[in-house]
């Protein structure tokens, strides 16, 4: 249940992640023209933050700063302020914290997400906590507003010492819970999330940081519905599930999103604008 009056959900459309491509789904947007396409399709059925990764013309992700730039400014243009802009981390590319301070001055996204496990990883010294502390603070300095994704609930105890340590700042207050996992057959279990939340609560997080549910697979709906029941925001897109219920592909965003904004009325929760977003998810900036 939620406490106290019902917080407006915020609903992010993860448009094409970080290892997807065109042979998992056909209408995966990967090129300028594709992206600009589905965040003002996005945008229409309800979304106030656009999440997405910048690929080359091979399809492949991309951390060059000029072309990253072009395409965040081509949808800030397009999109005039009506969406958060996102840009998507991915330090399995081979790419460093270096290069995407490099990549984040030049192209000045609204908000970035970084998985925790890249950025700050089990196995890592204390050269990977200075360059992770480095890419927060120069993240805090351009006031562009960091989300975690994390895909075990354990590794919310990894957050909370790292913040606590002080090399994850005060200011990153936004976590992605990331249920189940991608593949050939990707799936889920909602009944995962108690866990997540379970951890918030161990650390006394709740309330305090701002989460959000994205699912992998078919049970993505059921994941999302329990989330904004709970009080949490969303993560739907084709970076995560390209299908109905009924195992149907999605036609646009607009058919995997109408559904959700309707759930999330019937919930008592209206769906944030992108200037709530902002609050709900970055704090004040």
């Amino acid at each position: 249940m939620i406490l106290g009056i019902p917080k407006p959900v915020s609903v992010s459309f993860a448009a094409n992640g970080i290892g997807r491509s065109k042979r998992d789904y056909l209408g995966l947007p990967l090129k300028r023209e594709e992206l600009l396409e589905a965040a003002k399709a996005a945008q229409n059925a309800g979304a106030s933050l656009f999440s997405f990764s910048v690929r080359d013309e091979k399809g492949l992700y991309c951390v060059d700063p000029d072309i990253c730039s072009e395409v965040v400014m081509a949808l800030r243009d397009a999109l005039d302020g009506a969406m958060v802009l996102q840009l998507e981390l991915d330090a399995s590319s081979g790419a460093s914290p270096a290069q995407f301070g490099a990549l984040l001055s030049k192209a000045q996204p609204d908000a970035c997400q970084i998985p925790l496990n890249q950025i700050l990883p089990r196995d890592g010294d204390e050269a990977d906590e200075e360059a992770a502390r480095d890419l927060f603070d120069l993240c805090d300095q351009l006031k562009i507003g960091v989300q975690i994704a994390i895909n075990q609930a354990t590794d919310i105890d990894w957050f909370y010492a790292f913040r606590q340590y002080g090399i994850i700042p005060e200011t990153c207050q936004s976590l992605l819970f990331i249920l189940g996992s991608d593949g050939e057959d990707p799936s889920s279990e909602p009944h995962r999330l108690r866990g997540f939340l379970a951890g918030m609560e161990k650390q006394n997080l709740l309330g305090k940081i701002a989460w959000s549910v994205a699912a992998f697979g078919p049970q993505e709906t059921a994941a999302l519905t329990a989330a904004m029941a709970l009080g949490g925001h969303i993560a739907p897109g084709s970076a995560y599930n390209i299908h109905t219920v009924e195992g149907e592909l999605f036609l646009s965003p607009q058919d995997q999103l109408t559904a959700l904004g309707d759930l999330a009325g019937r919930l008592g929760r209206p769906t944030a604008s992108a200037f709530e977003t902002r609050t709900l998810l970055f704090g004040a900036r």
